[in-house]
């Protein structure tokens, strides 16, 4: 099942801009190092990042926005991301 979410903001320029669309698989939970994926960050709410795991000790939610830095989450925080996965991004669609 999947579900379509709308991007806000600048941070993973150039694989996806403010105002994407993107399709979000919700079957997809598990996390393939260096995919796209959905997930509910706290206060912060549903965001998209590329998620990179190092071990079992770190995870960075990467920008593919050269000019945003890159957040690095260890601990529990681990686990905050991973059990917080809305899916895997598997299509988006721009409008020119």
């Amino acid at each position: 099942m999947g579900v379509l979410l709308s991007v806000k903001g600048d941070s993973m320029q150039p694989s996806l801009f403010d105002g994407d669309i993107v399709l979000v698989d919700r079957t997809k939970h598990e996390i393939v190092n260096g995919s796209i994926y959905a997930f509910v960050d706290g206060d912060q709410g549903a965001r998209v990042k590329r998620l990179r795991i190092f071990g079992d000790t770190v995870i960075v939610l990467q920008s593919d926005n050269q000019n945003v830095a890159d957040e690095e989450r260890s601990g529990e925080d681990i686990n905050t991301i991973s059990q917080n996965i809305i899916g895997q991004v598997v299509w988006s669609g721009h409008c020119w």
